[in-house]
C-alpha cells in the first residue's frame, strides 16, 4: 500500500481540522483501511455486499469479531494468565482483521445512507 508522506499528512489533517495525536493516528489506520478496502473492492466487487445488505454485514462482523475473540484467547492462554505473544498467525494477522472491522462498519453506513452500489 502506498503511504502517505508527512506533507499530504499534513494537508488531510488541516482540510479536516484534526488536533490530537490519536486523531493522527486514527486518519493514518483509516486510509489504510481505505487503501484495503480498494484493493479488496477491485478484487471482488460490490455484489456479495449488494445480494445481502446489512444481514450480510452483521454476519461478516460477527466472524471478524469471532476470529478476534480467538486470537486474543489464544495470547492470553486457557488460564488467564498472558503467553508468548503470537508472531505469525495462520492466513491472517490481527492487524487485518481490525481493519476488515473497520471496513465492514463502513459498508454499512454506506448501505444505511443508500450510497453502496
Amino acid at each position: 500500500m502506498k503511504k502517505i508522506n508527512d506533507e499530504e499528512m499534513t494537508l488531510i489533517l488541516d482540510v479536516l481540522g484534526i488536533k490530537t495525536e490519536m486523531g493522527v493516528e486514527q486518519l493514518r489506520a483509516a486510509c489504510e483501511a481505505v487503501q484495503l478496502f480498494d484493493t479488496k473492492q477491485q478484487d471482488y466487487g460490490s455484489g456479495n455486499i449488494s445480494a445481502t445488505k446489512e444481514l450480510g454485514i452483521a454476519v461478516r462482523l460477527q466472524d471478524k469479531v469471532s476470529r478476534l475473540l480467538n486470537l486474543l484467547e489464544k495470547r492470553r492462554g486457557r488460564d488467564g494468565h498472558a503467553i508468548a505473544v503470537l508472531t505469525e498467525i495462520n492466513h491472517e494477522p490481527m492487524e487485518d482483521t481490525y481493519l476488515d472491522i473497520c471496513n465492514y462498519a463502513l459498508i454499512g453506513l454506506l448501505l444505511k445512507r443508500g450510497l453502496w452500489e
